[in-house]
């Protein structure tokens, strides 16, 4: 009794926010509340239409809904996380260029040490942050495929179809995106070596002339 005199109150208020005429409905364990048409006043959502089937796919969408949301907030931080990542690579690619075209300058040299060690730690964050990230894609495909599989065997296939698509989309987007920042891990290694073997030359022919 209590709960239909708090719903009589709610209407007042739903009928600034509708355009058609307000209804209440209680059914056992569920509330429905939803706008009727003044034409079809008779066509309301009675209790016998609300079938295991019916809310099993109601269901669905609610779950598909959700995961597609995640689906997508991780895609997007995993493009953002990736385009900071390569932006750090390339500027320490930078930095490491410029070091060996300077070596000879000590007081060159010893400031563009400082700034690559800098400019390392950073990447380091930004190279955690992005392996997080493929983790956790991982996981969140294995999610798209059980809630696609469920939402089939609940007979909502076109929730089920239309999450299959948006991960192969997601997967495609990953996958580019991947291998642009592979590309450049690839030519940070290079330049590092490089490096790292002029670094050796320097030094043994110090040892040569110090002998």
């Amino acid at each position: 009794m209590l709960l239909r005199q708090i719903f009589r109150k709610l209407q007042g208020p739903l009928k600034g926010h509708c355009s058609f005429s307000p209804k209440v409905r209680l059914v056992p364990q569920i509330l429905l509340v939803y706008c009727a048409s003044d034409v079809a006043k008779n066509s309301e959502v009675s209790p016998q239409s609300l079938t295991h089937e019916f809310l099993l796919k109601q269901s669905s969408g609610v779950a598909v809904s959700a995961v597609a949301q995640l689906l997508h907030c991780t895609v997007a931080a995993y493009i953002d996380v990736a385009n900071s990542y390569k932006k750090i690579l390339n500027k320490q690619i930078d930095l490491i260029e410029e070091f060996l075209s300077r070596i000879g300058d000590s007081l060159a040299e010893e400031q563009l040490s400082d700034s690559i060690i800098e400019c390392r730690n950073l990447m380091k964050e930004e190279k955690e942050k992005f392996t997080n990230l493929e983790s956790l894609f991982v996981y969140i495909e294995d999610l798209v495929n059980s809630t696609t599989q469920a939402s089939f065997l609940a007979g909502a296939d076109y929730y089920s179809l239309s999450l299959c698509e948006q991960l192969s989309a997601a997967k495609r987007e990953i996958q580019i995106i991947k291998k642009s920042v592979e590309s450049i891990e690839q030519n940070y290694l290079s330049t590092e070596l490089q490096a790292i073997e002029k670094e050796r030359k320097k030094k043994d022919k110090g040892d040569q002339e110090s002998a």
